[in-house]
């Protein structure tokens, strides 16, 4: 466990919400927990932003979820399951001194599907962290349970690039917990790959996918854009989705949209001083695709 006031400092020093450190603690309790299973740690490979900020980049924008790719499609999320990961993930954060550690409660677990297709789970976890002195606990009413994390696992994704074994970034006092978490992650390639595909084949478009593209395309050296391309193509045609120009990824359409969401989904996510300008990323990455995908 780590204090309160820890939870206030780093809140107060990045500029956003208490609740978002918060849960950017718990995500390493629970990331940590999924990979110290036997059962899991070699088939559940970590993806998504918060793969960025916990793999890659420690000071990348803070993020809501825990998103993987499952490479055993018989594998089944149930009860037992997320119990069993909940129980570690409060072990695993216990403290001797506070006489306990995470407290977590399952919300609801959902098998998700497209075109009725099977495509894994969501998993939504209330938990109980930091942000309370010492000595509180929740009472037994949902209203207690507010703040949820939610694992989103997919079975039937292709992965094309060789997967990383990562450590975890942890920015904590109690970092030392993480010295051995080792997880099996994404490259960037592939991140970007799915980026990209997830502009065509989500129903809204994400201010965060957008935003996340067009870092990496900054800030990472040596990306072979063109393996990354052929991927793209491949994770569409494993989905049945049509590529027909760069239109389908930013139009005038999906752009307002865009502008509508911005500020309030990334708000948390990073200070006010730091939230990325809308028509800076839009703007440089329509350009970016047009210019990538005009062959």
């Amino acid at each position: 466990m780590i204090k309160q006031t820890e939870i206030k400092r780093i809140s107060e020093f990045h500029g956003v919400p208490k609740s978002q450190i918060d849960k950017d603690w718990v995500l390493s309790y629970l990331l940590y927990a999924i990979i110290s299973m036997p059962e899991l740690k070699d088939i559940m490979i970590f993806k998504g932003g918060t793969c960025l900020k916990k793999c890659y980049f420690p000071d990348y924008r803070f993020s809501e979820d825990l998103d993987f790719t499952i490479l055993d499609s018989q594998y089944i999320f149930n009860t037992r399951i997320v119990n069993k990961i909940m129980k570690k993930a409060t072990e695993l954060s216990f403290d001797e001194n506070y006489n306990r550690g995470i407290l977590f409660k399952l919300k609801k677990i959902e098998p998700t599907q497209s075109k009725d297709e099977e495509q894994g789970f969501k998993v939504y976890i209330h938990y109980w962290g930091a942000d309370h002195r010492k000595n509180d606990l929740p009472s037994a009413n949902s209203i207690s349970w507010h703040h949820t994390i939610k694992l989103d696992i997919n079975h039937t994704e292709e992965i094309i690039f060789p997967v990383k074994q990562l450590t975890i970034n942890h920015n904590f006092s109690d970092k030392l917990n993480f010295v051995d978490a080792i997880v099996n992650s994404y490259s960037i390639e592939e991140v970007l790959s799915e980026k990209l595909r997830s502009l065509i084949q989500r129903k809204y478009t994400s201010p965060r996918d957008c935003y996340d593209i067009w870092y990496l395309k900054n800030n990472y050296e040596n990306l072979n854009w063109a393996e990354i391309k052929k991927a793209f193509f491949r994770k569409m045609e494993s989905k049945d989705i049509i590529f027909e120009g760069h239109e389908q990824l930013l139009n005038s359409k999906k752009e307002k949209i865009l502008k509508h969401h911005w500020e309030n989904q990334l708000q948390n996510q990073f200070s006010k001083e730091n939230l990325p300008d809308y028509n800076t990323v839009i703007s440089e990455l329509k350009q970016f695709l047009i210019k990538l995908f005009e062959n």
